[in-house]
C-alpha cells in the first residue's frame, strides 16, 4: 500500500471532495451551454441571410399584374391559382420568418437562464468550499464574475454593463427583421395586414418583456438564491441538501407564477372572451364593419382596444382579479355581504357614464362597428355598453378592495396585485392608440368630449397602481426582519 510521505499534502476530506465534484460538473455544463449559445449565434446569422434573399424576392412580385421580375430574364406571369391564393402564401412564408425569430430568442434566453442557474449553483460550491477550507481557495464563480457582472444595468456613466448591451443589440437585429417581414406583409398582404400586425407584435412585446425580467428581476432572484444557499447560519441546509430545495420553492419557483394561477381563473379568462371579444367579432364581421376597407370609419380592426385589449389583456385581467378575490369572499359572511354590495355600488357608478359615452358617439358622423349608422348604436355597440359597464365596474371594485384591504391580515399579495394592475394599465394605454388611430384615419377631427372620457382610463389606471405600488413600498420599508425588534 502507497503511503503518503510527510511533505505530501493529505487529501481533501470527503465533503469537500464532494462538493470540487460538484463544482467541475457545473463548470463544464458551462462550457456545453456556451458552445451551444455560439452554434445558436451562428444559426441566427444564417437566418438573417435567408430572411434577406427571401424578403427582395418577395419585392420582386407585381401583386395586381400577377407577375414576377426574375433578373436576366425578365418578368414571368404567375400560374392563375398562385396568383388567386398569393396573399395567404405570403402571409405562411413571413409568419414562419416571425415564428423562426421568436424561437431563436427563446433558444437564446432559455440558454441564458440556465448559465445564471449553474453559474449561481457553482458560486454557491465555490463559497462552501472556501468556508470549510478556511481559505480563499475558488473565487472565479463566487468573486470574479460577480465583480465584472453585478450591476444590474450600468457601470460608471456613460458606459452600459456589456451583456444588457449585447442583448440589447440582439433584440434590436431581432425586431428588425420582423419589422421588414411587416412591410412586405403591408405591400403584398395589406387586406390581412390588420390582423397578422397587432398578433405579431403583442408576441414581440411579450417577448421583450420576458428578456427584460431574466436580465433584471430573474437575476436579482438567482442572486438572492446564493446568498441564501451560502449564510453560515444555513450550515443545516449542508447537512440535508433537501433544504436548498425548499429555498428555491420559497424564493424563485412562486414568482414563475403562470398567467392564469388557478383553474377557476382560467374559466373567468374564457368568460371574459365569450363575452367580450368573441360577439365583437361575430356581429362586426356580419354587419360588415370588421375588415379596413369596410364602409364604415372605424371598423373593429382598427379599434387596438378591442383587438388587443378585449381579446388578450382583459381576460388576464379578470382571471387575477378572480384569484386574488376568492379569499376575500370565502371568509366570513358580513364580509362577504359588504362586497358583494360594493359590487353593486360599483356597477350603479360606471353604468351610466359609460351609457352616456356611448349616447355621445351617436352625435357625430363617425361610423364604426358600434355605430353603422348616425345617430343610432348598432347591436355590437349596445353589448359594447353593457360589458364596458360590467367591466369598468370590475375594475373600481378591485381598486376599491385592494385599498380598504390594505392593511388588512388577510390583504391581498402585492406582488401579484401590482402585476395585476400593470396588465390594466397596459389595457388602459391602448385607448391612445384608439385616439390616434382615429385621427389618422379621419384625417385629424377636433377632440370631443367623448375622446377624453376614452382616454381618462390611461390616468386613472395609472394613478391607481402608483398609489398601490406606494403603499407596497411603504410595507417593505416598515416590515420588521425576525430578530430585530
Amino acid at each position: 500500500m502507497r503511503r503518503h510521505s510527510v511533505d505530501e499534502d493529505p487529501p481533501p476530506p470527503e465533503p469537500i471532495s464532494i462538493l470540487l465534484r460538484d463544482w467541475d460538473q457545473r463548470r463544464t455544463e458551462i462550457t456545453t451551454l456556451l458552445e451551444r449559445y455560439s452554434r445558436q449565434e451562428r444559426a441566427v446569422i444564417l437566418y438573417l441571410t435567408v430572411i434577406a434573399v427571401v424578403t427582395l424576392s418577395l419585392l420582386t412580385i407585381d401583386v395586381k399584374a400577377g407577375k414576377v421580375y426574375i433578373p436576366a430574364v425578365g418578368q414571368i406571369a404567375l400560374s392563375t391559382p398562385l396568383h388567386e391564393h398569393f396573399q395567404a402564401l405570403v402571409l405562411v412564408v413571413l409568419s414562419t420568418g416571425v415564428l423562426l425569430a421568436l424561437y431563436f430568442i427563446s433558444a437564446l434566453m432559455e440558454l441564458l437562464r440556465w448559465i445564471q442557474a449553474v453559474s449561481a449553483r457553482a458560486a454557491a460550491v465555490e463559497t462552501e468550499v472556501n468556508r470549510r477550507s478556511g481559505e480563499r481557495i475558488l473565487t472565479w464563480d463566487s468573486l470574479i464574475v460577480p465583480t465584472l457582472i453585478s450591476p444590474p444595468l450600468l457601470f460608471d456613466p456613460p458606459f452600459v454593463a456589456p451583456a444588457i448591451l449585447l442583448g440589447l443589440w440582439a433584440m434590436a437585429i431581432f425586431l428588425g427583421s420582423i419589422a421588414l417581414l411587416t412591410f412586405v406583409c403591408y405591400i403584398l398582404a395589406y387586406r390581412l395586414f390588420w390582423v397578422w400586425c397587432p398578433l405579431v407584435w403583442l408576441l414581440c412585446l411579450y417577448h421583450v418583456s420576458c428578456w427584460i425580467w431574466l436580465v433584471t428581476k430573474h437575476r436579482s432572484d438567482v442572486d438572492s438564491l446564493v446568498l441564501e444557499m451560502t449564510r453560515p447560519s444555513e450550515s443545516e441546509a449542508v447537512k440535508h441538501p433537501a433544504s436548498c430545495l425548499g429555498l428555491l420553492g420559497s424564493g424563485v419557483l412562486p414568482k414563475l407564477t403562470g398567467i392564469f394561477p388557478s383553474k377557476g381563473s382560467l374559466i373567468v379568462a374564457g368568460s371574459t372572451l365569450s363575452l367580450g371579444f368573441v360577439p365583437f367579432l361575430v356581429m362586426s364581421i356580419s354587419s360588415g364593419s370588421f375588415w379596413p376597407d369596410s364602409h364604415v370609419s372605424l371598423p373593429l380592426l382598427l379599434v387596438p382596444s378591442v383587438v388587443l385589449g378585449d381579446s388578450l389583456l382583459l381576460p388576464v385581467f379578470n382571471a387575477n382579479v378572480f384569484f386574488l378575490a376568492v379569499p376575500l369572499l370565502q371568509r366570513e359572511s358580513t364580509t362577504r355581504t359588504r362586497l358583494i354590495w360594493l359590487v353593486v355600488m360599483c356597477l350603479l357608478i360606471s353604468a351610466p357614464i359609460i351609457v352616456y359615452q356611448h349616447l355621445l358617439w351617436t352625435e357625430d358622423q363617425v361610423t364604426g362597428f358600434v355605430k353603422l349608422v348616425p345617430n343610432r348604436l348598432s347591436a355590437a355597440g349596445i353589448w359594447h355598453a353593457a360589458f364596458a359597464s360590467a367591466q369598468t365596474a370590475i375594475a373600481v371594485w378591485f381598486l376599491v378592495v385592494s385599498l380598504l384591504y390594505a392593511n388588512s391580515p388577510f390583504r391581498i399579495p402585492r406582488t401579484h396585485l401590482l402585476r395585476t394592475w400593470g396588465v390594466f394599465v397596459l389595457y388602459s394605454s391602448l385607448c391612445a392608440l384608439d385616439f390616434i388611430v382615429k385621427q389618422y384615419r379621419l384625417s385629424f377631427v377636433p377632440v370631443r368630449l367623448t375622446d377624453l372620457i376614452a382616454l381618462s382610463p390611461i390616468v386613472l389606471a395609472t394613478a391607481a397602481y402608483l398609489v398601490i405600488r406606494r403603499i407596497a413600498k411603504g410595507e417593505r420599508a416598515t416590515r420588521v426582519e425576525p430578530g430585530r425588534a
